[in-house]
């Protein structure tokens, strides 16, 4: 058992305060020059919050790493008080059942649920476009950034159904100012793939079939 008093005379006590540390156990190896033991992974508990009562202690638990090459172990996991889990370093959230963090702190997924103001339960960001893929609490899912959820499946952008390989697929356009089309891919995939286009317009009524137009 880890006893923390924050007065430094022995048999004193003071009461503890938010981010304070209340135990650690280090995990060190010796290393190749032998001079040392290397801290390689930490565990913490840290407090979590304002202790304000005489049954109150939040609390969070921390656990590091050291990557190859260095020996200052790096926050990978948190736990906190509430039950929250981030996954990454230097995440602060406290709303998300699970976040994880990737490069620069902008890629990676959140899982939320609970709140009103948090009702999508999965959604996953870029650090280069913003957000990518949410699955909201109705059920409906979007794909791309700044997506209405006007149907169950809401695609901004295009929407590919092949592969890079021999297969033959489909290509769904959205974005083309001559309307909606459909690109039938021959076999080879998006990359090799020849096709030809069905196009509708919906402002011009037309339909068009490779270089046939079709009022």
């Amino acid at each position: 058992t880890f006893y923390r008093s924050k007065n430094a005379t022995i048999g004193s006590n003071t009461i503890v305060a938010d981010n304070d540390s209340l135990g650690r156990i280090d995990f060190r190896g010796y290393n190749s020059t032998g001079n040392a033991y290397n801290i390689g992974a930490t565990i913490e508990a840290e407090v979590d919050g304002t202790v304000d009562s005489s049954t109150d202690m939040p609390s969070a638990i921390v656990l590091k790493t050291s990557a190859d090459g260095s020996s200052t172990p790096t926050e990978r996991l948190r736990i906190l008080s509430g039950g929250q889990v981030n996954i990454g370093s230097n995440l602060t959230q406290t709303t998300y059942v699970c976040e994880v963090a990737g490069a620069y702190n902008k890629d990676g997924m959140r899982i939320v649920s609970g709140a009103p103001d948090y009702q999508d339960p999965f959604v996953v960001a870029s650090s280069t476009g913003g957000e990518r893929f949410r699955i909201k609490g109705d059920g409906k899912v979007t794909v791309g950034s700044a997506v209405t959820d006007a149907s169950l499946l809401n695609v901004k952008g295009s929407a590919g159904f092949a592969d890079d390989g021999t297969n033959a697929g489909i290509i769904i356009s959205t974005d083309d100012a001559n309307g909606a089309g459909i690109h039938c891919l021959t076999t080879g995939g998006f990359s090799n793939g020849s096709y030809g286009i069905m196009r509708l317009n919906a402002l011009q009524h037309k339909f068009t079939y490779g270089n046939t137009v079709r009022a």
